[in-house]
C-alpha cells in the first residue's frame, strides 16, 4: 500500500498539549500487553492559530511498536470521531507502544503531539506500574535490567522472558517477594536517570512529568533545583525512602513468608 510522506514547517506546526486530548488504552488482564485504545475528545481551540485549520482537515493517530506502525483515522478536525476499545494490531513488543497525533491538511501538518502520554487506567502510584513500565525481554543470564539509564528516553524495566520463572506474570500477580527484590532497586535506576536528564520545565508530554507530579504531591525537592553531587545523593535517598514506604513491598514480602 502507498504511504504518505508529509510535509512538516516548524514554524507553523501548533502544539497539541496532553491536556486537550483525551485518549486511553486497555490492557489484557492476563498478560497486561496493550489491547485496545478508546478516544473521545481533541480539542485545541485555546491555541493561538488554531483558527487557521481547515474543519475537514483530518485528524491522524500513529501507534507504534518496536518494529511496526499502525495509523488510525479519528475523523475531521470540524467532526472527530469516538472510538471506543479499537484493537491495536501491531508485529513486535506490545507492552510500551508510542502515540503520535496529527492534524493535517492533505501532505501538510498543522497541529501535532509526537509524544502523547496517554492515559493507562492500570496505573496509578500505590503500584510500582504507577512508576515504570515493565517488558519481557530476551535477557540470556541477566534476571532483569534498567534500559536505557542515561535519560535518553524512558527508563523501561526489562525482564527474562524464560517461560519457566516467568519473572513478568509473578511482578503482575502480586508475588511480593519478585516485587521486593525487583523493584526499589528498579525504580533507584530510573530516579538515576532523571538526574542526569530531568527534562523540560512544562513539557507535559516529556517521560518525565509523572516523575515530577508524583514529587510535587508528595513534597519532595524539584529535581531542577538540586545543586551539586551532594545534594543529588541526599534528593536520591530521601525520595527512595518516600516510594518505599508507599509500596512497602519489604514488608508485603514478610507477611507472605
Amino acid at each position: 500500500m502507498r504511504t504518505k510522506t508529509f510535509i512538516t514547517n516548524p514554524r507553523r506546526i501548533l502544539k497539541i498539549d496532553k491536556s486537550m486530548v483525551d485518549i486511553s488504552i486497555k490492557r489484557d488482564p492476563d498478560d497486561k500487553s496493550t489491547k485496545s485504545f478508546s478516544f473521545s475528545r481533541l480539542d485545541i481551540s485555546s491555541i493561538h492559530g488554531s483558527g487557521s485549520i481547515k474543519k475537514d482537515a483530518n485528524i491522524i493517530l500513529e501507534i507504534s511498536s518496536n518494529i511496526d506502525t499502525q495509523r488510525i483515522d479519528l475523523g475531521s478536525y470540524g467532526s472527530p470521531k469516538i472510538i471506543y476499545d479499537q484493537l491495536i494490531e501491531l508485529e513486535g513488543k506490545k507492552y510500551n507502544y508510542t502515540y503520535h497525533l496529527f492534524i493535517v491538511e492533505g501532505y501538510e501538518i498543522r497541529a501535532s503531539n509526537e509524544q502523547l502520554r496517554v492515559t493507562d487506567p492500570s496505573k496509578d502510584n500505590s503500584d510500582f506500574r504507577g512508576f515504570i513500565n515493565v517488558e519481557p525481554e530476551n535477557l540470556g543470564e541477566v534476571a532483569w535490567r534498567v534500559f536505557p539509564v542515561d535519560g535518553s528516553s524512558e527508563p523501561i524495566l526489562q525482564v527474562n522472558n524464560d517461560p519457566e520463572i516467568d519473572i513478568f506474570t509473578r511482578l503482575h500477580s502480586m508475588d511480593s517477594t519478585f516485587r521486593s527484590l525487583i523493584v526499589i532497586n528498579a525504580i533507584e535506576q530510573c530516579l538515576r536517570a532523571l538526574l542526569i536528564n530531568p527534562g523540560t520545565t512544562g513539557d507535559e508530554d516529556a517521560w518525565q512529568t509523572n516523575w515530577k507530579i508524583f514529587f510535587s504531591e508528595n513534597n519532595i525537592e524539584n529535581i531542577e533545583d538540586l545543586d551539586g553531587d551532594e545534594d543529588k545523593q541526599n534528593w536520591l535517598q530521601t525520595t527512595l525512602d518516600k516510594i518505599s514506604s508507599k509500596l512497602l513491598l519489604f514488608s508485603k514480602m514478610k507477611e507472605a513468608s
